[in-house]
């Protein structure tokens, strides 16, 4: 990713941000095993701890983000951004699979120190990406009610992600 690039997607989490905090545990639960294992089948995330960022609307026009994406060989869906969130120092969105709208996703993402992580279930396996620090992306596919795809997220030290659905090309 380019300077400039990664310089307009940054300047998108200077917008206005509204705190979301839903759950009275700590982020360690609501992305461990035993959270996971008390789980019914959900698609968004029950619990968080993040910002969601007001300019989401705008992220797609980022100049060269369409661009980078063709690049890795997709194209944006209609309905393009899946979100676009910055986690505090321990934020945190907990388990949850996104099941109603199954499609594949890119979320570029900025972790601030490199201990942010991408939890998910494969195979009846966790495992556990954790985030370089500095910006990067993840790719993966997101399943329906028969295959849903298990998966949270954890801040870190802070956290910026943008999400977009995916079509292949």
């Amino acid at each position: 990713m380019n300077q400039e690039l990664m310089q307009s997607i940054q300047d998108i989490f200077s917008n206005d941000k509204t705190l979301q905090c839903i759950g009275d545990q700590d982020a360690e639960y609501y992305v461990s095993e035993k959270h996971l294992k008390e789980r019914s089948l959900i698609s968004a995330s029950e619990h968080k701890h993040l910002y969601n960022i007001a300019a989401r609307t705008f992220c797609a026009e980022i100049k060269g983000l369409k661009e980078f994406i063709s690049g890795l060989g997709f194209k944006t869906a209609e309905d393009t951004i899946s979100g676009c969130f910055y986690y505090p120092v321990n934020g945190f969105m907990g388990w949850h699979t996104n099941y109603t709208r199954n499609d594949w996703r890119i979320y570029i993402v900025n972790s601030i120190q490199g201990d942010s992580f991408f939890r998910y279930v494969k195979n009846d396996e966790i495992i556990t990406e954790y985030d370089p620090k500095g910006w990067s992306y993840r790719i993966f596919y997101v399943g329906d009610a028969s295959n849903p795809y298990w998966h949270c997220v954890h801040g870190g030290s802070g956290r910026y992600s943008i999400g977009f659905r995916l079509k292949k090309f």
